[in-house]
């Protein structure tokens, strides 16, 4: 078994692009840009840190996305420039109004993302992409539970919570974090005096 997970061999192979670490093409922010400008064309850049990654140039039509792009390999410096489209398909809403969707160009589903990953554009599921939280063990997990229990725990109490509410949050957030000391100390061979 391959890598994966915040430590070496845990959790499901690390063959696959993390989608937090991905370049992510989101239906729901294309909207929101095209009703505040009321554009038909975007232009977005990807970085690594300062490095320039790539630009992506968007065109939208009623029904249609054209993607035009340049993409710089890590070997070389120079620039390629492809083209795309992806087609856009609407559902309705229970309460009106359609929702809108990407078809993604190599299988038949509907989503709201698109990745870009081996010079084109598709589907989380055809470009292998995995979120992080799927490549975790248990304790890994345990420490995520731990963190959102731990947020929901707020000093001073918000108006209109209950104490009993606030009080329980925090006992489960104590907890959470007792049960993940105990499972580190017994990894480590050490005793816990929780």
């Amino acid at each position: 078994m391959g890598t994966g997970g915040s430590r070496w061999g845990a959790g499901r192979p690390g063959h696959k692009v993390k989608a937090e670490d991905a370049s992510p093409l989101d239906i729901r922010q294309l909207r929101a840009k095209r009703s505040t400008r009321q554009l038909q064309l975007f232009v977005w850049e990807w970085w690594h840190g300062s490095r320039f990654c790539g630009s992506v140039a968007v065109m939208l039509a009623d029904d249609r996305m054209s993607l035009i792009y340049r993409t710089q390999n890590s070997s070389d410096e120079e620039l390629t420039q492809r083209t795309q489209s992806i087609s856009i398909s609407r559902t309705p809403c229970n309460f009106g109004g359609t929702r809108e969707w990407f078809e993604c160009p190599t299988c038949p589903r509907r989503c709201a993302v698109v990745y870009f990953r081996s010079d084109r554009f598709a589907c989380r599921r055809c470009q292998h992409v995995a979120y992080t939280s799927q490549s975790g063990g248990p304790l890994d997990r345990l420490i995520n539970k731990v963190r959102k229990a731990k947020a929901r725990v707020v000093w001073p109490k918000p108006k209109g919570m209950r104490w009993e509410t606030h009080k329980a949050l925090s006992d489960r957030a104590y907890e959470l974090e007792l049960t993940a000391e105990r499972i580190l100390f017994a990894r480590c061979g050490e005793d816990f005096d929780g």
